[in-house]
């Protein structure tokens, strides 16, 4: 594992997001990045990033950095003559924390966390005898969060793709930068008045997708079918907790598992609505006549059309209509092995909407299931490495329900039947 900071002088000196707009200095953050290693000073590492469940938001990414401050390089306005960085350390420094799984090749890097600085928090211990700092950094999410562009004119009613595109256009946000896949709904008209991280999630919500920042920094839209239809999302990427896996598959045992049966996730009547359209209902009787009417309602959708949002409210509907236990989380931790470096995959190259599987065992009975990724957190010492899967299993469930006129769910006798 390696942490590398922006040292701010990349080639050419070219401006970037931190220049007119913030700082008023143009080697603050340039557009190619300068990737300088401090590794030598780090302590510990810690990031979050990712949602909870399949159906919420994703929550702006965070990694927590604790560096040796003996020589003060970390605390803006010390007077530190022989730091190593090109300029001083301060908050909007861009960071990146990144797995080096090949020893042979120092420049074969996995990012596991692009960022930026957002403050440090000095730490001197008794007598201020072992100074520290811990480093508060935010993927860029947080930068969506906190642009809000003036009001512009109407987009006219676009692909939810589209609106993602139009929300990141309006803060310049370069092209390189993005992952969007094409959309399959479409949503109202905006004059893109809200945060750009506001205007993308709610694309989101209509389109039933995902937006969040990859590990690597790209901002990133799933369309409404990626846990059903991307390559990493149907294939097992990894088997935890198995004695045999398939031959040359990636695995790892558990470490510690955490499940749930909860009555307070049973939804089996839905109502969705969008502004100006009229509320699209799904239920299931069987599941109202075991468990009561359990209601979820939303009301706050943007999309163009009903029908959009009549598979939305069954797709959900098919996902909470039934109480199971959940494997809610998995934790494994990396394994030193010189002669098979490949073996701790799973710790390094696992992305949000893999599918797992995992199997949790006691002395008495065990459980199994298909899982997707939802969030990721690393947790990173100088003897130990442990990495701790949130985990969602709604969308590995079968299509039970048919919707007229809906590619996926309309498709009568192949993966649907009448209900």
């Amino acid at each position: 594992m390696r942490v590398e900071v922006d040292t701010g002088g990349g080639a050419g000196f070219e401006t970037g997001l931190w220049d007119i707009s913030r700082w008023g200095d143009a080697l603050w953050g340039s557009v190619d990045p300068d990737w300088q290693d401090m590794t030598r000073y780090v302590m510990e590492v810690t990031i979050d990033r990712g949602a909870e469940r399949w159906g919420q938001r994703f929550r702006v990414g965070t990694c927590s950095i604790v560096v040796d401050n003996t020589d003060g390089f970390f605390t803006p306005g010390v007077d530190a003559p022989n730091s190593p960085f090109f300029r001083e350390f301060r908050p909007g420094r861009r960071i990146r924390v990144v797995a080096l799984p090949d020893p042979t090749d120092p420049d074969l890097k996995v990012p596991l966390f692009t960022g930026r600085l957002d403050a440090s928090v000095d730490q001197f211990g008794e007598a201020a005898a072992a100074p520290i700092v811990v480093l508060h950094c935010l993927d860029p999410l947080a930068e969506f969060h906190a642009s809000n562009p003036p009001e512009g004119t109407p987009t006219g009613v676009q692909l939810t793709s589209e609106r993602v595109h139009a929300a990141l256009d309006r803060i310049d946000w370069p092209e390189d930068l993005r992952d969007i896949q094409t959309g399959l709904h479409t949503i109202q008209s905006s004059t893109l008045a809200n945060t750009t991280l506001e205007e993308c999630q709610r694309a989101a919500d209509a389109e039933g997708g995902a937006f969040f920042a990859s590990a690597d920094g790209k901002a990133t839209f799933k369309a409404r079918n990626w846990l059903t239809e991307d390559d990493r999302s149907v294939t097992i990427q990894g088997w935890i907790g198995y004695d045999e896996v398939p031959e040359g598959a990636q695995a790892a045992p558990v470490l510690d598992a955490s499940g749930s049966w909860e009555l307070a996730r049973v939804v089996n009547d839905v109502g969705f609505a969008r502004a100006g359209g009229t509320m699209q209902f799904a239920e299931d009787p069987a599941s109202i006549q075991a468990y009561g009417r359990r209601s979820y309602r939303r009301t706050d959708f943007l999309n163009f059309s009903d029908g959009e949002l009549a598979s939305l409210a069954v797709r959900y509907l098919q996902s909470f209509r039934e109480p199971r236990l959940r494997v809610d989380s998995v934790t494994i931790a990396a394994v030193a092995d010189p002669d098979n470096e490949d073996r701790n995959r799973l710790i390094w190259d696992t992305r949000f909407g893999d599918r797992l599987a995992v199997r949790v065992k006691t002395r008495r009975w065990e459980a199994e299931r298909e899982v997707h990724v939802m969030g990721i957190r690393h947790h990173i010492t100088a003897s130990d490495w442990q990495v701790t899967f949130r985990l969602d299993d709604a969308q590995t469930l079968p299509t039970t329900f048919w919707v007229l006129q809906d590619p996926n769910l309309g498709v009568l006798g192949e993966t649907t039947r009448l209900a």
